[in-house]
């Protein structure tokens, strides 16, 4: 029989390889889960596996040409630990998912790790997600402004996708009154999108808030990313809150994916006419909370 040194990695090396091998182009969650647990198997350490001058092909596992490619790319500017460095020396902090806070350890598809840029502490207290339209209407505007303003009268956390429209006003309000906002990226920090937000980013940390992603430093965006990042929204939230939707708006998305986690949903009734009361009234229809202040939704969250 051959013999294997099958060994459980530290949690730390753990948390540095998979840091590292999100990192190489055309490398998702499932690829590096399952490396890390061939790793485990074969009884390697991360820099061992890391130096090997193989084409990582191993039983039951092997990876793409175009993987293999970019990972030899990779490791020829990279080791694991330089490129731990580099991290943090651009201030960006990576969470493995066991220390995720608690709700987000409880939905189906949880990151592997997030990697964190800012106030630390952001990620504490409770959190409401506050979404809606990329181009609201004024009276979406006007109940954003008084909706949020009134949710931190209490020791809570707004958080969205720092993205035009509800959710970057939602970020916005949280600054103007001292709140604290947790903005999460469909995107690695550094590649901010739409552009005309990165001077708004800057202002956003300066302020001690927090952005959070699941895509390393660098990595571009993508549309398929921000339908993933809406998970990462409503996993930290223990309500998610729609302002103003159109029917096939992302924020339905959002909402769905809090109902998916056991979470409340609640949504903001708007002018029947409109197109971007469509969104709501059908969450409101099925069922959603109605809100028509911020106290609405603490008073069910019992704050």
């Amino acid at each position: 029989m051959r013999y294997t040194r099958k060994i459980e990695l530290p949690r730390e090396e753990k948390l540095k390889g998979m840091a590292v091998l999100l990192a190489v182009p055309g490398f998702g969650r499932a690829t590096v889960r399952e490396l890390i647990k061939v790793w485990e198997r074969k009884g390697f350490t991360v820099a061992e596996a890391w130096s090997q001058q193989t084409r990582w092909k191993y039983r039951g596992f092997e990876l793409s040409e175009q993987q293999r490619v970019a990972l030899n790319e990779f490791r020829q500017t990279w080791t694991v630990e330089g490129y731990w460095q580099h991290l943090h020396q651009g201030g960006v902090e990576v969470l493995p998912h066991w220390q995720f806070p608690e709700l987000l350890q409880q939905i189906t598809d949880p990151p592997l790790l997030l990697f964190l840029k800012g106030n630390i502490g952001c990620l504490r207290p409770t959190h409401i997600a506050v979404v809606g339209s990329r181009t609201p209407t004024r009276y979406g505007q006007w109940a954003t402004q008084r909706i949020v303003s009134q949710l931190l009268e209490k020791d809570v956390s707004i958080v969205s996708g720092f993205m035009v429209g509800i959710d970057y006003q939602s970020h916005q309000v949280a600054v103007q009154v001292g709140g604290r906002s947790v903005g999460v990226l469909g995107f690695g920090w550094g590649k901010m999108y739409p552009r005309h937000l990165s001077r708004a980013a800057e202002e956003f940390l300066a302020a001690g808030n927090l952005f959070v992603t699941e895509y390393p430093p660098g990595f571009p965006p993508s549309p398929g990313q921000f339908p993933a990042r809406n998970r990462i929204v409503a996993g930290l939230a223990a309500a998610t809150l729609v302002v103003e939707a159109r029917e096939k708006s992302g924020s339905l998305i959002t909402a769905q994916c809090a109902l998916e986690a056991g979470r409340v949903v609640g949504a903001v009734p708007g002018p029947i006419d409109s197109v971007y009361s469509q969104g709501t009234h059908f969450l409101l229809r099925q069922g959603a909370l109605l809100v028509e202040s911020g106290r609405d939704v603490l008073e069910e969250l019992k704050l």
